[in-house]
């Protein structure tokens, strides 16, 4: 829906409409919306799939305890059991985790462009990925700049896209929603709904 107002240049951040991404995540879902609904959600999910195992499979290529495909086995268990419900609903925390994954074997193998490239798209993708960027940054001084310029690149896609005052308009919008977010009651099947069910402010 998100891609879709994105075409029209209707705002993606209107009350009631609950897009917690930054402008990018609109267009980079946007040729989802060139297809049927069933058809891009299917591609969508696979892709979102697709990502999320590579980026399992790279980080459990690190370390020596274990054979590679031990331990990507393993790991491949767990972490279905974990996001089944994220890959049925297509949520974009798969891909994201994927891509974080991916940033992190780059940083251990000092692939250092690839994990600010990663790490970046993390970020463009859904804001939570601004952790582990600002972690990476932190720990690692190499990615800074490289990090800087690959979220420059994302973040200004957008304007190849659209009209510039529609999408500068969209960018001023995004502290109102992180704020709004911030102070969002916890509804939804998790942990800290769960808290609040029993009267636990997380």
């Amino acid at each position: 829906e998100a891609a879709s107002r994105w075409h029209a240049g209707l705002d993606l951040y209107p009350f009631q409409f609950y897009f917690n991404y930054f402008p990018p995540s609109a267009v980079f879902f946007a040729p989802s919306t060139w297809l049927p609904f069933a058809v891009g959600g299917a591609i969508w999910r696979s892709l979102n799939i697709a990502v999320f195992a590579l980026g399992t499979w790279r980080i459990s290529r690190l370390g020596e305890a274990r054979p590679e495909s031990s331990r990507f086995l393993i790991a491949s268990v767990v972490t279905i059991l974990l996001s089944a419900s994220a890959a049925r609903y297509g949520q974009v925390t798969l891909v994201m985790a994927g891509l974080m994954m991916m940033a992190t074997a780059d940083v251990e193998r000092e692939s250092w462009w690839r994990a600010a490239v990663f790490a970046a798209l993390a970020v463009a993708l859904k804001p939570l990925a601004v952790v582990l960027l600002l972690l990476l940054v932190v720990v690692y001084p190499q990615l800074f700049w490289r990090t800087l310029l690959a979220l420059a690149v994302f973040f200004l896609l957008p304007f190849l896209t659209q009209e510039h005052d529609y999408v500068l308009r969209q960018y001023l919008a995004v502290p109102g929603m992180l704020q709004a977010r911030a102070h969002q009651p916890f509804e939804w099947a998790h942990i800290f709904g769960l808290f609040g069910t029993v009267g636990w402010a997380a």
